[in-house]
């Protein structure tokens, strides 16, 4: 296989396995960064192994299995890091009650949802607020007064006490 043909052939696949060399990718990594790091390896995985296609299968399935291995690559690679790497003192002995941590994530995901679900001009305030602008820094931000900022949080406030107090309310 010349390079054009080799070229050819890694452009089409890549453009029709897009989405799925994603979804691979991301059932494998969660992190974004890194996820977009594997699939780059992924790539040039596909551009390594592509002269070694002959044909015999689907490229659907000659990229799939081109993607879970250097995939399962990656897992072995980070996983053998994270071994290597240090604990720090300061860490805590006790593991968090498994209970409390699934309560607080799941809280934190019911916030985030009724956050979605206030007006623009209540949303963009307390996003801001969320992230840990002052009021006065949000005011200047949005090209308001501090002190509609003000009323807009404290609206947003009872609004999402609605929200989370009935979750299926409009």
């Amino acid at each position: 296989m010349d390079i054009n043909e080799r070229e050819y052939k890694y452009n089409a696949a890549i453009k029709q396995m897009q989405g799925f060399i994603h979804r691979i990718a991301a059932a494998h990594e969660h992190d974004h960064d890194l996820r977009k790091d594997l699939i780059q390896d992924i790539a040039l995985a596909i551009w390594q192994a592509l002269p070694n296609f002959r044909g015999d299968a689907n490229i659907k399935t000659f990229i799939g299995r081109v993607a879970v291995n250097r995939c399962m690559s990656h897992a072995a690679k980070h996983a053998r890091n994270s071994a290597k790497a240090n604990l720090s003192q300061d860490l805590p002995m006790e593991e968090p009650n498994p209970e409390v941590s699934v309560q607080a994530k799941l809280t934190a995901q019911n916030i985030r949802y009724a956050v979605t679900r206030l007006p623009l001009s209540l949303r963009e305030p307390t996003v801001l607020m969320l992230d840990g602008y002052k009021t006065g820094e949000i005011a200047e931000i949005i090209g308001v007064s501090a002190g509609a900022i003000s009323v807009r949080l404290n609206r947003a406030k009872s609004k999402l006490a609605e929200l989370l107090e009935n979750p299926y309310a409009n």
